[in-house]
């Protein structure tokens, strides 16, 4: 009975922090944060990423937290098939390793083999629901092993059904993002070059209504190009810290 009422007040104090979290937070470098710190107060977390599928062929891994290893020596994107994600993916249900040293999966090539080899002994995929469909892992690993059992797991689902909708809302915004970027940064090319040229030919006259325009244009496109360039920096910045 004390358990049961220990587990109870362990999610109560989670879901009340977490929704704070979820109201404050305005990215997704803040939300992964706040969650990690949050987490690792209930449970042994020595490493940590988001596996978000970005595509049938690819997994791109997000750091959790700035606080915590993120092993980087398998990169940041992997193809997707035959990893622990397609198989979390597949069944839509969380995968628990132990123990790495004694997995009875064969993960050879994966980037659970780089784990183990960094130390990590215990590790969980817990899938990333939106609607309905798995888009990606929360994965957390341990140096102990068997450091995952019943009471964790069941606080580390209900983290991800809360983290789950607001981290599809962010990188579907940022896919988006990303997509409007390179399509204005497209036709702004040809625009910088044309007035560029342009306004070297007017040198000659430089205080012709021509060469104010040009030069006008030329500024007006390179400062366009240069905020265009800013935005996807910054997630990019985010996923590869």
């Amino acid at each position: 009975m004390a358990n049961i009422n220990r587990e109870k007040e362990e999610q109560l104090a989670l879901a009340n922090t977490l929704s704070r979290i979820i109201l404050s937070s305005s990215n997704i470098n803040e939300l992964t944060e706040g969650f990690a710190k949050e987490l690792k107060r209930f449970m042994s977390i020595d490493w940590g990423t988001i596996a978000w599928i970005e595509s049938q062929a690819t997994v791109r891994f997000l750091p959790l937290s700035g606080k915590i290893s993120a092993a980087r020596d398998f990169g940041s994107t992997l193809p997707l098939e035959k990893t622990p994600v397609a198989w979390v993916r597949e069944n839509k249900r969380a995968l628990v390793e132990p123990d790495l040293n004694k997995s009875r999966h064969p993960w050879t090539g994966s980037f659970l083999v780089k784990l183990r080899e960094h130390g990590t002994r215990s590790v969980v995929l817990m899938p990333l629901f939106s609607e309905g469909e798995v888009f990606g892992s929360l994965i957390v690993g341990s140096r102990k092993p068997n450091a995952y059992r019943e009471r964790e797991l069941k606080l580390l689902k209900y983290t991800t059904s809360q983290l789950a909708l607001p981290l599809a809302n962010s990188l579907l915004l940022q896919k988006r993002l990303s997509t409007l970027v390179r399509d204005l940064k497209t036709p702004l090319t040809p625009v910088i070059a044309s007035s560029g040229l342009l306004a070297e030919q007017l040198q000659a006259e430089p205080e012709s209504a021509e060469a104010k325009l040009s030069q006008n244009i030329y500024r007006g496109a390179q400062e366009l190009q240069t905020k265009l360039s800013k935005l996807p920096d910054a997630d990019r910045t985010r996923q590869d810290t």
